[in-house]
């Protein structure tokens, strides 16, 4: 009867022990690996169900996790929270949407080219952030599911401009640079090529260095074929190059001279390397908070006043316990009850809701009822025990 009784009352602890670590070691899995060894970590975490959103939701915005961990934590949280939305939007009939011609199907390459403006404005519209990150950082290939010709060839494009003008953009460039990091010579040309292209076009200073140590594998997938005069060649190198130093800073002018230096046919660009010194590197651009669509789903509070903490270097494999009061801790509330913000425009920031009495103790509310009950339970349980 006893051993009866202490397994009612400490296998339900045992048990949310276990699942925690269970999600924060595929956190940290599926952070590393990408298509179908990604998915399978991702979808036995999804699988869980809704059990599981409190530790994704802290992960979410953790300060000492990696940006990888902390973006997988986001990606999970939505697929869960709004997968019946996600399921909708890659079953959506494109033929009912207002703006779609079916004279489109015509093109011997399909509608895609077409639709661009439609779907990008819908995909706006559905607010699934996430979901596009994914789609393009781990190459899940999840797309459409209708029945339109060449339709995923232009997904992924979508989904960036979806993107474009959203605080999670800020991911898709660090998304970028680490893929541009694993393809030394663009062998991807689907996405390589493309990625470096948008972090060129985007003129972003943070991926000047991905973008001068992989300029010459660059230059090698662009210009192919035989010189349409002499010096041709030599003209474009130095052309296609110039555009990076345009948005270089100080930050880079070491990186920039170096190169330049051991490449003659850059030596014209030596005058406007040497003013990149001067030229001051940008404020750093800060993580957006997590939200579903417009509406917040985490934030995280600070029980000082000074800004959270700046996440670390290296990796965690389990959310660490507060030991001083400048630890981040983070603070759940549920996405179903916060009143919806628009998206933030500029440089604006999206209205938190009301900050928590931080004269409270900093356990989340999870945690504390956790810990009523097992106490509770405990107490019931010896109490049963004496009486017998």
């Amino acid at each position: 009867m006893r051993k009866t009784l202490l397994w009612i009352v400490l296998f339900p602890c045992m048990a949310f022990g276990v699942e925690r670590q269970e999600v924060l070691t595929a956190v940290v899995l599926g952070a590393k690996k990408t298509k179908s060894e990604y998915m399978e970590a991702r979808d036995k975490i999804v699988s869980l169900g809704t059990d599981v959103l409190p530790v994704l939701g802290e992960l979410a915005v953790d300060s000492s996790a990696t940006w990888q961990e902390r973006l997988v934590g986001r990606v999970w949280y939505e697929r869960i929270a709004r997968k019946v939305e996600i399921d909708a939007l890659r079953n959506l009939d494109w033929r009912q949407q207002e703006g779609y011609d079916r004279k489109w199907e015509w093109s011997m390459v399909g509608p895609g080219p077409f639709m661009t403006k439609v779907v990008a404005s819908e995909l706006e519209r559905q607010g699934l952030w996430y979901y596009y990150l994914e789609r393009i950082w781990k190459d899940t290939e999840e797309g459409s599911l209708t029945r339109l010709q060449n339709i995923n060839t232009f997904w992924t494009g979508w989904c960036n401009l979806a993107l474009k003008e959203q605080p999670e953009r800020y991911y898709l460039t660090k998304t970028m640079i680490e893929y541009l990091e694993r393809d030394m010579n663009l062998d991807d040309r689907r996405f390589s090529v493309y990625f470096y292209k948008e972090l060129r076009d985007a003129k972003e200073s943070d991926a000047v260095p991905i973008l001068v140590e992989r300029y010459d594998a660059f230059n090698k997938r662009e210009v192919i074929g035989p010189e349409m005069f002499a010096g041709r060649h030599a003209e474009l190198y130095c052309g296609m190059f110039e555009p990076i130093l345009q948005f270089a800073d100080s930050r880079h002018a070491d990186l920039l001279e170096q190169f330049v230096a051991t490449r003659p046919t850059l030596a014209p660009l030596k005058e406007k390397v040497a003013e990149i010194r001067n030229r001051p590197a940008p404020e750093p651009k800060p993580e957006p908070p997590f939200r579903l669509n417009t509406t917040l789903a985490y934030f995280q509070r600070t029980d000082s006043a000074s800004s959270p903490a700046v996440a670390k270097e290296p990796r965690v494999t389990a959310l660490p316990t507060p030991t001083s009061s400048t630890v981040a801790v983070p603070e759940m509330i549920p996405h179903v009850t916060v009143t919806a913000t628009k998206t933030p425009t500029g440089n604006q920031e999206p209205a938190l809701p009301p900050e928590p009495d931080t004269s409270a103790s900093p356990i989340s509310g999870l945690w504390l009822a956790v810990a009523v009950g097992a106490v509770a339970a405990v107490g019931v349980g010896l109490w049963t025990i004496r009486r017998r």
